[in-house]
């Protein structure tokens, strides 16, 4: 089968633009109605719609959440995660403790 000239092949990512500014909308609005910055430890956030969400090497978050709290709720997860790396290196023997904790649970 020959492609002639004539073939052409459209990519459209309007509808993946619109949701990832819809999430940063929403992002930005949380905080601007709530302080989150004592919850604030990377401060480069990445959209990326098909992902999942990561802390690692940025904060990644994705396009699937339907309303503010889910949002809240992810960003903060992945926020916590910066908090116990640097916990981790920061205060070895108190995260050698807090570990040898959750072992003996």
């Amino acid at each position: 089968m020959s492609i002639g000239q004539d073939f052409e092949i459209e990519l459209d990512f309007t509808r993946v633009q619109h949701s990832a500014e819809r999430v940063r909308t929403m992002l930005l609005e949380l905080r601007k109605r709530f302080d989150l910055s004592p919850f604030e430890f990377c401060k480069k956030v990445r959209i990326a719609p098909t992902e999942i969400p990561r802390s690692h090497p940025q904060i990644t978050l994705n396009t699937w959440v339907r309303d503010d709290l889910s949002l809240l709720s992810t960003y903060l997860h992945e926020q916590l995660h910066w908090y116990e790396t640097w916990f981790s290196h920061a205060r070895k023997a108190q995260w050698g403790e807090i570990l040898n904790r959750l072992r003996q649970r």
